[in-house]
């Protein structure tokens, strides 16, 4: 494997506390936006009509101009702009009697402004609300599936830390994707769950290793972990490296829903890689102790007798008489 990184010996437990309290303050802005923000469910979830329009005017002066309650909201590439009308809001109506992309168009052009709509949506009550629950039961299985992966593979203390990085990686990239001003939808959905494999992927070839560290070396626990971090650097680096770029360019010239999606997926990286070092690791040294481990942990041929390590003899070998 290529290596950018070589013996690094980083301190990266010395700073768990530090980064475990900014992750804190991170959850919990991101939970105020969440329960605060109105606006956070596109129309997907909600219901209602979606207008998607691309002028040279300014979003504040169209908006403006347009009648009834509405959220609205920038995209990526300049000029586009989304406006999503509520279902009480019938905007075949307002807009005239015909085609409602063009009775928009026209609607602007009679206020002097050009503009183009590149994407019409409607979204009933019922489809909002199924869709909603569907959502939910697709990340809700996710997690226990992965739970009972890495406890079946691992064990428990591994499965814990793993799944609370994702809780942790879920709810701060949708703190900051609506903080940016975007809007949940099903394709947030789709970026959600992308980032969960790829984070709990992350995750286990660290965790992999330590297990490895363990069963062979054994030792002190804070030690072994920031080993195997410094281990998996260059591996952890060059991956969510080269994602990032191929994310960053998507975001830049995919254009529309595209940049949304590719915007989420780059804070998800970023989170995701983050929170395996800083979120896994502290969860599973917590659990280790808090079920009455030690700092030391010896390796799997040896045992532990009346307080002392007893070096047990390889398999094969004839006993001392």
């Amino acid at each position: 494997m290529i290596e950018i990184l070589h013996d690094t010996k980083i301190r990266f437990v010395k700073y768990q506390g530090f980064c475990v309290l900014l992750s804190a303050i991170f959850i919990a802005i991101s939970a105020f936006y969440w329960f605060s923000s109105k606006d956070k469910l596109g129309t997907d979830f909600t219901g209602g009509t979606e207008i998607v329009v691309k002028s040279s005017v300014e979003l504040a002066t169209i908006n403006k101009l347009l009648p009834g309650d509405k959220v609205v909201s920038k995209r990526f590439d300049e000029g586009e702009y989304v406006f999503k009308f509520p279902l009480e809001f019938d905007a075949q109506k307002v807009f005239a009697n015909e085609k409602l992309s063009d009775g928009f168009v026209n609607f602007l052009r009679k206020k002097g402004i050009e503009a183009e709509v590149l994407q019409v949506d409607f979204v009933g009550p019922v489809i909002g609300e199924e869709l909603k629950k569907k959502a939910a039961l697709a990340v809700a299985l996710g997690l226990v599936m992965i739970l009972l992966y890495v406890t079946i593979r691992f064990e428990f203390a591994f499965a814990l830390g793993g799944v609370v990085a994702i809780f942790h990686d879920v709810i701060v990239g949708t703190g900051i994707y609506i903080m940016s001003g975007f809007q949940l939808s099903m394709s947030s959905l789709a970026a959600i769950l992308t980032i969960i494999g790829y984070s709990i992927n992350d995750t286990i070839v660290l965790f992999d290793r330590i297990r490895d560290e363990l069963d062979e070396n054994g030792g002190n626990l804070s030690e072994l972990v920031d080993k195997c971090i410094n281990l998996t650097l260059s591996r952890t680096i060059l991956t969510s490296l080269l994602t990032l770029l191929a994310v960053i360019a998507l975001m830049i010239f995919g254009g529309g829903a595209i940049s949304d999606l590719s915007f989420f997926m780059c804070v998800g990286i970023i989170v995701g890689t983050y929170s395996t070092v800083y979120i896994a690791c502290p969860v599973v040294m917590w659990w280790h102790r808090m079920s009455g481990g030690g700092d030391y942990i010896p390796p799997l041929d040896e045992s532990v007798v009346d307080g002392t390590v007893e070096v047990l003899p390889a398999e094969g070998t004839p006993p001392t008489l």
